[in-house]
């Protein structure tokens, strides 16, 4: 979701579809007698959040409480007391009841917005240009009042990614079909940005929420960056000189038990069962949630837009831009979702870059699947299409090779290093480049059974970790595997 700022005259009431009266002119005139004046009703923003529906909406109904409460804000100091008091004289029909809005024919709602925003201080105008575009897309900056994570602390994080890897690599016990959760746990220790920021921040139990009191409940929960720390701490503790030894003897490393992670596996994802074969992509998304949820808990409540400032979404969090565009009238509907990981159907592809060509190919949308035009008000036949409008410094890619307990063996090449310029708005820009720097692989017949492992690039060595075997290997060896997740970094911002 985004929140934009926009005055109250931005629409126009439903009962005067061809007027250009301005909703608030009654509340304006009336509160100038009052001594409060137009200066205010200039200076007063309706903040609204607009939910992304998927294909545009109605204008929704602002309460009368945002009008007191926008109205009463924007009063000097030395007027707030006064102009409250008289605020509170305004006759309540005017103010308290709900007005539905609809654009006016006359004008297009965008001109109608932008132009009055632009003249309004602390506005925020959404710009469809290439310099606003090249803001997102690099994963890197962004514009929010407030930013729980910023882009100093970002750059920082990836650029020492390299030097906060852990010094020794150790295997992980399997305590019963925890394959699975082994196999993510070995990519997120190789992931450098993620461990800068933990070791940093998240170092000590009274940096955790959950422990020294700031989550709102004060209830101790289960913390996913406690629980990864302490797997890095038992990583550089152990001996470098045996580690060493025993990867290039191709022989079992210096192991641990992931027990804090085993013992919850249920306060991660509800539906999976501890001791039992899961599915290890449900099971990295429930962690990058539950780390999501530990930066959170120390905060209060909060926009949306700064929420999706903290770490993990800026680390993790990329964006796509869809578009539905109906082939009656013309109208298009934009939509922005946000992911922690690009899902690829692998049916008709051969390669990651087929994969990505068919992401973004135009979708016919007809027949059972036909657009609901809110124009037309009826079924009407439509195109949609899709590209990355943010790429992340972490993009982690899903093959989808399970559909009703059944595994797709089907062969994808990936490469090392590829360019997702092609597949963002725009596709014309400097490249966006990504280096592999981990695979999860599963050797197997369906989601519920079988067996996963995970390959990691650490200082440019890759190594092979199945549970507690670990094993040097090279990358024209993990080339030749065919993985269920990919994990790549921004090299633009990683070096």
């Amino acid at each position: 979701m985004m929140t934009v700022s926009m005055p109250s005259t931005a629409y126009y009431p439903s009962d005067a579809k061809n007027s250009y009266a301005p909703v608030a002119a009654g509340q304006a005139a009336l509160l100038e007698q009052r001594g409060i004046g137009q200066s205010v009703m200039k200076n007063a923003l309706l903040s609204r959040t607009l939910d992304n529906n998927p294909y545009g909406s109605q204008p929704p109904s602002i309460p009368s409480a945002s009008l007191s409460a926008a109205i009463a804000s924007s009063l000097s100091l030395a007027d707030n007391h006064q102009g409250l008091s008289r605020l509170e004289d305004v006759p309540l029909e005017l103010l308290s009841r709900n007005i539905s809005f609809h654009c006016s024919p006359s004008a297009p709602l965008d001109v109608l917005i932008k132009s009055r925003i632009e003249k309004m201080p602390n506005s925020l105008v959404l710009v469809n240009n290439s310099k606003a575009d090249n803001e997102v897309e690099s994963g890197v900056t962004v514009s929010c009042k407030r930013v729980l994570f910023t882009d100093a602390e970002l750059l920082q994080c990836c650029q020492q990614a390299r030097s906060s890897l852990p010094r020794s690599i150790m295997g992980l016990h399997n305590a019963g079909n925890t394959c699975y959760l082994n196999s993510v746990l070995q990519c997120l220790l190789a992931t450098g940005p993620l461990l800068c920021y933990i070791v940093g921040n998240h170092n000590r139990s009274n940096n955790c929420p959950y422990i020294n009191g700031k989550a709102n409940n004060g209830m101790r929960r289960f913390c996913a960056l406690c629980g990864l720390f302490k797997l890095y701490q038992e990583h550089q503790s152990q001996s470098s000189f045996s580690h060493q030894s025993n990867v290039l003897n191709r022989t079992s490393t210096g192991q641990t038990t992931p027990s804090y992670f085993v013992s919850n596996v249920r306060a991660v994802c509800p539906n999976l069962r501890a001791y039992q074969q899961e599915d290890a992509h449900e099971y990295l998304l429930g962690i990058l949630s539950k780390m999501e949820d530990s930066v959170l808990a120390a905060y209060g409540k909060m926009p949306r837009a700064t929420m999706d400032t903290n770490v993990i979404r800026r680390l993790f969090g990329g964006t796509t831009r869809s578009e539905v565009t109906c082939s009656t009238c013309r109208r298009t509907s934009p939509r922005n979702d946000q992911w922690f990981n690009l899902s690829m159907d692998i049916t008709h592809a051969r390669s990651l870059q087929q994969c990505l060509f068919n992401y973004t190919q135009p979708e016919v949308l007809q027949g059972a699947n036909a657009y609901k035009c809110e124009a037309c008000k009826q079924l009407r036949h439509a195109t949609r299409c899709c590209r990355i409008s943010r790429a992340p410094p972490v993009l982690v890619i899903q093959f989808n090779r399970f559909s009703r307990n059944q595994k797709l063996d089907t062969r994808v090449d990936f490469p090392a290093t590829f360019n997702v310029r092609p597949h963002m708005t725009p596709s014309r820009g400097p490249s966006v480049i990504y280096r592999l720097y981990a695979t999860l692989n599963h050797e197997g017949y369906s989601c519920r059974s079988g067996h996963y492992v995970a390959f990691t690039r650490r200082n440019d060595q890759w190594f092979s970790h199945n549970d507690s075997i670990v094993t040097s290997t090279t990358q024209e060896c993990v080339l030749r595997q065919s993985p269920y997740l990919l994990f790549y970094e921004l090299v633009s911002i990683f070096e």
